[in-house]
């Protein structure tokens, strides 16, 4: 998401209809919490023109496909906002964007915003395994070294792992890591239907831990 109108090469440069659709998603689910990907900037959310109670925070190691968080702030206290950088990120680095949030029933969870890297060779989809294990090791073991204990059994993981549940590149699962065990869980899978992106796969999703699912 780009404020910028300019010549993208091979790609179609987004326009004020973009926007508005992505508004419109935004409204007609009634959607509180919101990770986004490929944001260049602050001023690219701004071209979508929510306004109070709407707030949001951008990560700045992506170049131009930063992370984000949106959100009600009427509903939602987001702080302690960071990027955590793991092994197995290269350029753009997009580094998982990590924040604690409140809502104002009193739940306190840990939510990462996550872009892994896309397509199905076996070069990237290698390294996107390699990704999401080293996601799977911090969750386990670098974030409670970091934050209270109910902050790091409380979590939420939301993004683009550019993967199915049927992997594309079936000889390196890279949801494997988040599968395995009973701490994960990928709420994706009530999903109803798949994203309708040409190849009709569900690659986005919503990860729960444990203490999380109980609560959902």
């Amino acid at each position: 998401l780009s404020p910028r109108v300019a010549d993208a090469g091979d790609r179609k440069p987004r326009n004020s209809i973009d926007h508005q659709l992505l508004r419109s998603l935004i409204d007609e689910h009634a959607l509180d919490l919101v990770a986004l990907q490929e944001i260049e900037g602050q001023e690219a959310l701004d071209v979508l023109r929510f306004e109070d109670p709407w707030a949001s925070v951008v990560g700045a190691t992506g170049w131009s496909q930063n992370l984000a968080l949106l959100y009600r702030s009427d509903i939602f206290t987001v702080d302690n906002v960071r990027e955590v950088q793991l092994p197995g990120t290269d350029w753009p680095d997009r580094f998982p964007l990590v924040a604690t949030v409140r809502h104002v029933d009193g739940l306190t969870f840990t939510v990462v915003v996550v872009h892994h890297t896309a397509y199905a060779t076996d070069e990237e989809a290698a390294y996107r395994l390699d990704q999401a294990t080293a996601l799977r090791e911090w969750l386990d073991e670098g974030l409670p070294e970091q934050v209270p204990a109910q902050l790091s059994q409380s979590v939420v993981v939301m993004g683009d792992f550019n993967d199915d549940f049927e992997p594309l590149n079936p000889r390196y699962p890279s949801l494997q890591p988040l599968e395995a065990g009973e701490v994960w869980r990928f709420a994706t899978r009530q999903a109803e239907a798949p994203s309708t992106i040409r190849y009709g796969s569900v690659i986005d999703h919503i990860v729960l831990s444990a203490d999380m699912v109980a609560r959902w």
